[in-house]
Formats: structure tokens, C-alpha cells, sequence
């Protein structure tokens, strides 16, 4: 990631053997990744939505999720123009 930074990624919280929200935390404060994109994708609940946020997610989606409210995400955090699919 640090060699060939990605414009998006999706980020669960609960990930075997390594903790989504200390991932989102090395991502953004490392300053080769920081102005990686981070969405959210976890089965985790509302709960970690404002911690997820404060800690630089650009979105959070609980699952099961809408594929079309995840592509609208993704296309405003990208700066897609609207309409675009």
C-alpha cells in the first residue's frame, strides 16, 4: 500500500488476527497513505459508525448493505459526477 497507494479501500473492523479500526488509524497517519479513501464494511453494527468516522473513514456501511447506496458512496468519495455509473 505504502509503494503504490490504492484511491479506495474497503475496511472491515473485525478482520482475523488484526483490528479494522488500528488499520484505519496506520492508514491516516501514515503520510504516504493518508489521503487513502477508507470505507467501512462491517458486520460490527451502528455502533462503530462515529468512532469510524472521527478516526478518518469516508464511509461505513453495516452489512448486509445496499449495493446501490455503496456505489453512490464510493462515487462521492471518488468525486464521480453524479449520475455516472
Amino acid at each position: 500500500m505504502r509503494e503504490d497507494p490504492p484511491d479506495l479501500v474497503f475496511l472491515d473492523l473485525n478482520m482475523p488476527g488484526s483490528n479494522g479500526g488500528d488499520v484505519l488509524t496506520q492508514i491516516k497517519a501514515d503520510p504516504t497513505t493518508a489521503g487513502v479513501h477508507v470505507i467501512i464494511v462491517t458486520a460490527t453494527g451502528e455502533e462503530g459508525r462515529e468512532r469510524a468516522l472521527a478516526m478518518g473513514a469516508d464511509g461505513y456501511f453495516t452489512k448486509p448493505f445496499s449495493p446501490i447506496a455503496l456505489l453512490r458512496t464510493v462515487e462521492r468519495v471518488l468525486g464521480a459526477p453524479p449520475g455516472r455509473s
